[in-house]
């Protein structure tokens, strides 16, 4: 992951990365697409999303789904 950012700044480079992977695609990605059943459901930018969150349902399902590390 780490390689594909570096070739992304050094060379301006765009990709398309497919993850199930919601917290690494944060990390990597400027603009995230959410899909669901094969239909575009919503498209925001990964600052966007950390600053407001998510604006259709199903994306809020796929956050809040997301496992979290919680002091016992």
């Amino acid at each position: 992951m780490e390689l594909l950012v570096e070739l992304r700044r050094e060379t301006g480079a765009a990709y398309l990365f497919i993850s199930h992977d919601i917290n690494l695609v944060r990390q990597i990605a400027h603009r995230i697409i959410f899909m669901y059943r094969g239909e575009l459901v919503e498209t925001i930018s990964a600052e966007d999303l950390a600053a407001r969150g998510p604006a259709h349902p199903y994306t809020a399902r796929l956050i809040a789904a997301v496992p979290t590390l919680r002091a016992a």
